[in-house]
Parts: structure tokens; sequence; C-alpha cells
């Protein structure tokens, strides 16, 4: 059996939290918000979709628990069935918390079951985000993806007093060699520290890393994420602990 749907300028602010939510981000659907409108046309092949074309027009989506915003979108995506195609997205912007984020050019390499930018360079303040090999990976537990970050340097003075801090001067850079996202574990963990919260209990985070170069990344990646899911709940303490400098063997919790 064959058939071909066409959606024509869909509002996404309706159709995005019952059909787009739950499929990008199926943990938490009620936080993503969407505006703007699309259209799409799918050809589906025994009640299973075979072929999707989608435009994108001045599309937009905020993810509120993250303070993250994009948009407007605008771009054409196109989506088969055992190949891999290209897709060029254009975003005229963004917010992260207080910063505002510069227009920026995706470029997409979609197959059946992953999305890959390999180069990705978003406009931050008087520099700019790089994201490498970002990748996002359908599997049978929904998403999961990972990507290097590298934050060119910024000036000290306009990041403080764009968040308030008290001033400082100088400039900052940061590298991080890869970040992994797996699904559900955000939820977890942002889920633990709710359910301490409820009898006002003591949160203690211990993270332990080797000497190699995979366990001091591992740490790193950990402990940012640590610091920015929980900053916002119930107080915590959080540790680190390494082997001694120079141990071969792995450090075992």
């Amino acid at each position: 059996v064959h058939a071909e749907i066409e959606l024509v300028d869909a509002d996404l602010a309706h159709v995005g939290p019952q059909f787009l939510a739950p499929l990008l981000v199926p943990e938490r659907a009620d936080d993503l918000v969407f505006g703007g409108h699309f259209g799409a046309r799918a050809r589906v092949r025994d009640g299973t979709p075979v072929e999707i074309d989608a435009r994108f027009t001045d599309v937009g989506g905020r993810l509120n628990s993250a303070e993250l915003s994009f948009g407007p979108i605008r771009g054409t995506m196109t989506w088969r069935t055992g190949e891999e195609r290209n897709t060029r997205l254009q975003v005229a912007g963004g917010r992260w918390q207080q910063i505002a984020l510069g227009a920026f050019d995706v470029n997409l390499r979609v197959g059946e079951n992953y999305v890959v930018a390999d180069d990705l360079v978003v406009p931050l303040l008087d520099s700019h985000v790089r994201l490498g090999n970002l990748q996002l990976v359908r599997g049978e537990n929904g998403w999961s993806g990972g990507a290097a970050a590298v934050i060119e340097p910024i000036d000290m003075q306009r990041l403080t007093e764009t968040f308030g801090w008290p001033t400082m001067h100088g400039t900052l850079a940061a590298s991080m060699p890869q970040v992994r996202i797996t699904p559900g574990q955000i939820e977890r963990i942002i889920r633990i520290q709710e359910l301490v919260a409820e009898f006002d209990g003591e949160l203690r985070f211990h993270i332990f890393f080797d000497w190699d170069d995979a366990g001091k990344r591992g740490a790193y990646d950990a402990v940012l994420h640590l610091l920015k899911l929980l900053e916002h709940g119930h107080p915590f303490d959080l540790t680190v602990i390494s082997a001694p400098a120079g141990t071969v063997a792995k450090l075992d919790p």
C-alpha cells in the first residue's frame, strides 16, 4: 500500500508540541516550544514513511529548562530511507540565557537514523563557538549524540557585564574534545535532585577519573554538565577524585 501525504503551511505552535516535541525530546516534550510555519510532503509504504521533504519558514524553537532558543530558521530538509542527503539551514540567531547568538548556517548530512554536522560556527559576543563532528543518532531508546566544542577567546569584561557578574578582565577560551549525551541521563539526574529536595536531604556527587586523556576528558565533561544542570535546584557538594599522577591502573569507584 502506497500513499502520499502533504502538509501545507502548518503552524508549528500547534503542530510542534503534539508531533515534533515527543519525537525530538520525549522525556521533556512539554519543555520544548515552537513557532513559525513549515510544509512537508511524505511518501508512505505499508504504513512506514520512506520519503520526507520538509520546508521551514521562519521557524523558531525554545528549550525552556536550558534557557536556550534559536530562530528564525529557514531552509529545506530531505530524508530518504537508506540514503544520505545534504541539507542547509539558515539560522538568524538565538539566545542562551542573557547571551544573544549571531546568525549562522547549518550544513547537515541526514541519514536514515542519524544527523551529522561536520563544522558549526556560532557567533557569541565578540567571539565564536565551534562545534565539530556534531552527531545525533537515533536508537531503540531515543536520540543520543556528541560533539567537540571550542570556545574561541572571549573578552571577560564583556562576558561578566552580560551576566551581571563582578567585572573581570582578560580573555576566556575553552576546549571540550568530546561531549556525549545519552537518552534520559539528564532527566534522571534532575529527578534525583528533586527527590532529595523533597525531604531536604544532602546531595553529594563524586566524580572519579584516571590520568589518561580519556579519563580526564570524561571527568571534565561530567563536571560541566552537573554544574549547568543543577545550578538552580537543591544545593549539592561536588568532589572530583583522581588516582595519583602516573598511575597506570584504572580507578575503580
